[in-house]
């Protein structure tokens, strides 16, 4: 089955179309970055993470359509990873697995980014993330917590989201242990929440505080959960978010 909706990716996707169409602007700097230096990388990145631009190097094409290859591999990696995903809970096997890794395959945000940015890999490392969360759930050890925990601050290089999602999954599982009241869980877990915060944190400052610059905080500043005023404010600004990302996701906007 996984195998079958690795092969879906290339099915729903027209990747011939992907591999031919002129980049629009911010692909074409994101594959000029490929063309400089690897010394000047950092200085040539900025809304795109660095680990992505570097990933760019290793495919052929110097700089052409070809590029875009990469997001179609993260997006087949999630797909399946998906699959397993929902084979490791709790519930009838392999048809969960089937269903999470086809949620994945057709959601209509995978369907639409195949642009050469680093969207896919994004959805990619958070299904990688919660997949491994559940793997802790059905196998308690240490060495799934600190995969977890080594997942999230990695994938920050390569993502934006890792870290909000590896660090939701360790709150997660802390939770769930104090429900159960396995006390010996609760302190594995809540050291490993606050190791992975700290290095998590320590990446961003060394590599990705770097990319921060007045004009891109400016550009975001209307995308970003409004502040007030007081928490209706902040509650009618999530719920604008909500609205618009509804058809995203495959619900109908209410609007």
């Amino acid at each position: 089955m996984a195998a079958a909706l690795a092969v879906g990716v290339l099915v729903v996707h027209n990747v011939s179309y992907m591999l031919h169409t002129p980049f629009w602007v911010d692909e074409a700097w994101v594959a000029d970055s490929t063309r400089a230096p690897l010394s000047q990388l950092p200085w040539l990145t900025s809304s795109t993470p660095l680990g992505w631009s570097f990933l760019l190097r290793f495919l052929p094409g110097g700089g052409s359509e070809d590029l875009r290859l990469l997001p179609l591999a993260f997006t087949l990696a999630a797909t399946v990873c998906a699959f397993y995903f929902g084979d490791a809970l709790p519930l009838p096997r392999p048809w969960t697995g089937l269903l999470t890794g086809s949620a994945v395959l057709l959601v209509p945000a995978m369907l639409v980014r195949d642009d050469l940015k680093q969207y896919t890999a994004e959805a990619c490392a958070s299904v990688v993330l919660l997949l491994l969360v559940a793997r802790v759930e059905a196998g308690w050890s240490r060495g799934r917590l600190v995969a977890v925990g080594a997942v999230t601050a990695g994938g920050l290089l390569v993502t934006n989201t890792s870290a909000f999602v590896g660090l939701a999954g360790l709150v997660g599982l802390v939770v769930a242990a104090l429900v159960r009241t396995d006390w010996r869980r609760v302190v594995e877990a809540t050291v490993a929440l606050v190791g992975t915060a700290v290095v998590t944190g320590v990446v961003y400052l060394l590599i990705d505080q770097r990319h921060r610059n007045p004009a891109l905080t400016s550009f975001w500043t209307h995308y970003y959960v409004a502040r007030g005023p007081g928490i209706s404010g902040t509650a009618t600004s999530i719920h604008g978010y909500l609205v618009g990302l509804a058809p995203s996701v495959g619900f109908r906007s209410p609007c």
